[in-house]
């Protein structure tokens, strides 16, 4: 910082009386105070901060420049406290006089989120690590600190095993399905050993399942972990209206959660016109595949459901966990980046079911845009992700009988057919088809948004059925 920067920040700090951004004040009249915390703080958050020395900030009143005891030694002490953290800081200082009092600025560099949390040695990981939150220091939880962990040492959440399953638990035929999919792709060799073919697709680990294969594959994923669902929240004029937690597989979550949506903006006028309809619902879609895909798997995060709020003038949903390895969502990065679960990704691009190209926030705003709103909010407190959606304001009029004259054939026979509760392999059976996860994609969940049909739970079954409205 340059001794003119300086005198100006002074300045600016007395005419306001507050502090601009990351910039913490001390008055170091009589020594170097304890600076761990906020060391710590200010070298995990975006862009890292200023410690400025030789003015104080009372209770009550402006800022009070009172100038340094010695900026010598106050450097020395401090360069001590930096060399206990880690990783070892090295501020950049800079001295100056202003109104005849000296005043010593350290500049604290954001550090390289390979090496985060910074934390101070003498503690521990665990409680020396905090973060910069509104003017303060606070401590990081275990989750954020194990967000970093992760993504320092490319840990597989998705990969662990899930004690508590049999092979047995885990749907057979869809497994199978995956695989003959798989095979087919030239991915896997057809004489190839079938333990074998399970643990390089990461669904089986001597002998028993992974996680990923109980969220993708399990007859009931919530008997062995209870939180992995979507707890969805219809509120009207602040207060609730319909509260149900969604359970099921992955894709049975998605569908089923986006279906909440679609009826709760049906029921309460507050849709647009089709095309608007589609292009919002295809947003909401690619936000609950994202906080299913991406949310925290990790044991710091098993009593943590998604969560779905529907309110009178916006959506938003919100999953635990940041984006893996950024400290902050207000700068989300353009392009490709380090996922948290490749491997619930990879097979569910395999199956079909996210058949979108350029996925993830771009869609969403891509989608707003087509949809002529807002694009989604951002936000990440803590060690939770939101995408707040605003809602379309023009009410939508959509006679059934209109429905069924604009349907095509495929539409129309596939609504007789289930006229009775369908699951997705007798469809695929009664109409031949070759890929029915790309086929529910494109088809079922098309007619699910268009009312035509809908998801339903038969007790004692544990398939998905679809049935005709």
């Amino acid at each position: 910082m340059l001794k003119t920067r300086l005198r100006q920040l002074c300045d600016q700090i007395q005419k306001e009386g507050r502090c601009p951004g990351n910039t913490v004040l001390f008055a170091a009249q009589d020594g170097c105070p304890d600076l761990f915390r906020e060391l710590s703080a200010l070298a995990n958050s975006p862009g890292g901060g200023v410690l400025l020395f030789g003015m104080e900030l009372p209770e009550e009143g402006k800022p009070v420049l009172c100038g340094v005891y010695d900026g010598e030694d106050l450097k020395e002490k401090l360069g001590w406290q930096c060399a206990e953290m880690a990783p070892t800081l090295y501020p950049l200082y800079t001295k100056a006089t202003v109104d005849g009092k000296a005043v010593l600025a350290a500049e604290i560099p954001e550090i390289d989120k390979r090496y985060k949390p910074c934390y101070h040695q003498a503690v521990g990981r665990t409680h020396g690590a905090f973060k910069w939150v509104d003017g303060r220091s606070q401590r990081m939880t275990e989750a954020e600190i194990h967000n970093y962990e992760a993504y320092e040492n490319r840990a597989r959440d998705e990969l662990r095993v899930c004690e508590q399953a049999q092979w047995e638990d885990i749907h057979q035929e869809n497994v199978e399905t995956y695989i003959r999919r798989l095979v087919g792709l030239n991915r896997l060799q057809a004489d190839m050993d079938r333990e074998q073919m399970l643990r390089m697709e990461g669904l089986q680990t001597g002998g028993k399942p992974t996680l990923a294969a109980v969220l993708l594959f399990g007859y009931d994923p919530q008997s062995f972990y209870p939180q992995f669902s979507i707890m969805a929240s219809l509120y009207s004029q602040g207060e609730a209206r319909e509260c149900r937690r969604i359970n099921g597989t992955l894709d049975m979550l998605c569908e089923q959660a986006l279906q909440f949506v679609r009826k709760s903006l049906l029921a309460a006028g507050t849709a647009g016109g089709r095309e608007q309809l589609e292009h919002f619902t295809d947003a909401i879609r690619e936000a609950l595949l994202n906080a299913l895909i991406h949310r925290d798997y990790s044991k710091y995060a098993e009593d943590k459901p998604v969560y779905l709020w529907i309110f009178d003038e916006y959506i938003q949903v919100c999953s635990p966990g940041g984006f893996f390895g950024a400290p902050d969502a207000q700068w989300p990065p353009k392009g490709l980046r380090s996922l948290r679960n490749p491997k619930i990704m990879d097979i569910l691009e395999t199956l079909g079911a996210l058949p979108q190209e350029n996925s993830g926030l771009q869609y969403m705003g891509k989608m707003m845009e087509k949809a002529g709103l807002a694009s989604p909010e951002i936000k990440a407190v803590d060690d939770w992700f939101s995408v707040i959606f605003q809602l379309p304001a023009r009410k939508y009029e959509d006679p059934a009988e209109e429905q069924l004259a604009e349907m095509s054939d495929m539409e129309r026979q596939v609504w007789d057919y289930c006229s009775q509760p369908r699951t997705l392999a007798e469809l695929a059976a009664r109409f031949s088809w070759k890929s029915p996860y790309y086929m529910r994609t494109k088809l079922l969940m098309e007619m699910i948004d268009k009312e035509m049909l809908e998801v339903v739970d038969l007790h004692g079954k544990q398939k998905v059925h679809y049935q005709a409205i």
